[in-house]
């Protein structure tokens, strides 16, 4: 099976949008003009977004659960994710640091939390920011660069989602077809995610096993 990630937002989050859609258009019936229920794929929409949102939270601390519990030691962390535990400690003030907390095995207990902040600080999925949610909580590069759509369409479609959490009903009109293709976009983007991140977290020296199965459903 793929990531824990991903089934959630396979079972439970997607399910729900494809029946958004099938509600509109047995609603609609085929009808032709304008759309009195454009809200309902408006909704859709944030739906939508906060399921690609909470995958990428998901994952990313999923991973670095993984990361955490096969690592034999401190310094075999990913440099970035080091580099945020030392920022984590680190007070301007040298009496209020505490560099101790990463000692022992506490260091595996600072690193999840810092991953669990910086996923709670996250609150719009754009690629630029999840680069860098990736890169600084797990190492890796460039994320973006995997999903097949590319990053400009997962940008545009969360850009919508922006648009309609702050304009309402005055912002840009939507069909079912656009919801549909953003549906498949974010659920691509998902998959091409999960499979990066297995070749990622298999590919590190320490952890030399499969994090999970590469699947397509």
């Amino acid at each position: 099976m793929p990531s824990r990630a991903r089934i959630h937002a396979r079972d439970k989050m997607i399910p729900e949008i494809s029946h958004i859609i099938e509600t509109h258009r047995l609603i609609r019936q085929g009808k032709r003009g304008p759309d009195n229920h454009k809200s309902i794929l408006r909704g859709s929409v944030l739906l939508l977004c906060a399921a690609w949102e909470i995958y990428c939270e998901r994952v990313v601390l999923e991973s670095a659960l993984k990361i955490s519990k096969s690592a034999k030691r401190y310094s075999d962390l990913p440099e970035a994710a080091i580099t945020q535990l030392k920022i984590a400690v680190h007070n301007e003030n040298v009496f209020k640091s505490e560099p101790l907390r990463l000692a022992g095995n506490g260091w595996r207990i600072e690193y999840v939390k810092v991953v669990r902040d910086k996923c709670q600080a996250l609150n719009t999925p754009k690629s630029a920011n999840l680069d860098l949610l990736f890169k600084q909580c797990i190492g890796l590069k460039d994320l973006s660069k995997s999903w097949n759509y590319g990053k400009d369409e997962i940008d545009s479609f969360v850009r919508i989602r922006g648009e309609i959490a702050h304009r309402g009903s005055d912002s840009l009109a939507l069909n079912r077809d656009d919801v549909s293709h953003f549906k498949a976009v974010v659920q691509k983007s998902i998959s091409d995610t999960d499979d990066l991140l297995y070749d990622y977290l298999k590919g590190l020296p320490f952890y030399k096993k499969a994090p999970w199965q590469k699947t397509s459903k």
